[in-house]
């Protein structure tokens, strides 16, 4: 019998946690929130800073026109 931890910050799990179970990747988390840093990391999410457009531009295939974002690739 193994002990249950927390995948992203490895805490033990209790039945007083409100514990999220993710089917995709087969990980319990001890609360939502870990489960959704884990999620972030897990699929290289950041941030797309719209008011430093040409350096967010740079690494997208996206242009800004008249204030709205389009996929030009």
């Amino acid at each position: 019998m193994e002990l249950l931890k927390c995948a992203k910050c490895d805490t033990e799990l209790s039945d007083k946690m409100e514990i999220e179970y993710s089917r995709w990747v087969t990980e319990y988390f001890c609360n939502p929130d870990c489960a959704m840093s884990y999620y972030f990391e897990y699929m290289g999410s950041v941030p797309f800073d719209v008011h430093d457009l040409p350096e967010s531009l740079k690494h997208n295939k996206v242009k800004a026109v008249n204030g709205k974002l389009y996929d030009i690739s």
